[in-house]
């Protein structure tokens, strides 16, 4: 439990953060490669060239800040991140590297503007914010214990591939031990790790197109990146590591008509979230601004204007 005066004086660096929080998190991911190099086969490099990451992290650190008394209320926005460090096999001690690494980040930014007073309060700050995502994270993992999903990363088989387009594969994938699969929500993701030729392990997150039938997984791969052109370039028979589906943008549970609107590669969740729609009888509409023939497997599909 924080004391009054803690939240007081993280509050108080909030316009700080805003001026300053960039350079803290570029600092911070150059800190924390250099002293835990592991830690980038878990971080998206894509990301950390073109900087999205750190300001993604700055705009986090932020909003932290700014509700450092009333965390709680940050949960409903915090699901997607909660799910992605699921899927990404995020456990509790990476926290403790995260925190050091970020604290010495403020420190190297702000320099003697990081008295003591601040870094302990931010310390303090950051712990209360980690057991946050601890608490939550492990309702994730708890929740895959129940529904007999698989732990970390399991080998998986490329069982057949369709060439959907001039740029897109579909790839039927099934675990390398014959296990069934544990069942999933329609609309949700798995995790793809793929070993680059640099030998840094890549991950990547893609929809499942397909409801869940205990046989397999479908993906729909848009080749636009480095790890989507090595997925492009296997062949049926070839494996690859997946974590188990996570996510929550999930067909809502209902008996009313089932409405998707997408634009492009976006279509793939929907296709998922319109197959068990359809399955429970209820009318499924797909409206699609870029069309791809990926739903033609599912019904008649034209493209909208």
């Amino acid at each position: 439990m924080l004391t009054s005066s803690t939240i007081e004086i993280v509050k108080s660096t909030v316009p700080v953060l805003a001026e300053h929080g960039h350079s803290i998190t570029r600092v911070f991911y150059q800190r924390l490669f250099e002293h835990h190099p592991e830690m980038k086969h878990i971080f998206n490099q894509s990301n950390q060239k073109n900087d999205r990451q750190s300001q993604a992290l700055a705009t986090a650190v932020y909003a932290a800040a700014a509700h450092i008394d009333r965390l709680e209320e940050l949960k409903p926005t915090l699901l997607p991140v909660l799910h992605k460090h699921r899927s990404l096999q995020i456990k509790p001690f990476m926290y403790n590297i995260v925190g050091t690494e970020l604290i010495g980040a403020i420190k190297d930014v702000l320099g003697d503007a990081a008295t003591p007073d601040i870094i302990d309060a931010w310390t303090a700050g950051y712990g209360e914010i980690a057991n946050l995502f601890i608490s939550l994270e492990a309702e994730l993992y708890e929740q895959d214990e129940q529904n007999k999903a698989f732990v970390g990363y399991q080998p998986f088989l490329i069982d057949a591939i369709t060439l959907e387009s001039s740029d897109i594969k579909t790839f039927t994938l099934i675990p390398a031990d014959g296990r069934p699969l544990s069942t999933y929500l329609a609309g949700q993701y798995v995790t793809v790790r793929l070993q680059a030729p640099d030998g840094l392990w890549q991950n990547r997150q893609y929809s499942l197109t397909k409801a869940a039938d205990e046989v397999s997984y479908e993906i729909a791969v848009k080749q636009d990146g480095s790890v989507s052109r090595q997925l492009h370039n296997l062949t049926v028979g070839d494996s690859l590591l997946l974590s188990a589906p996570a996510g929550h943008f999930t067909l809502p549970d209902s008996a009313a008509p089932f409405v998707g609107l997408a634009g492009g590669i976006g279509l793939t969740p929907l296709l998922a979230m319109a197959e068990a729609a359809l399955a429970d009888g209820r009318p499924v509409t797909l409206h699609v601004a870029v069309f791809v023939c990926l739903c033609s497997r599912l019904f008649r599909c034209d493209p909208s204007p």
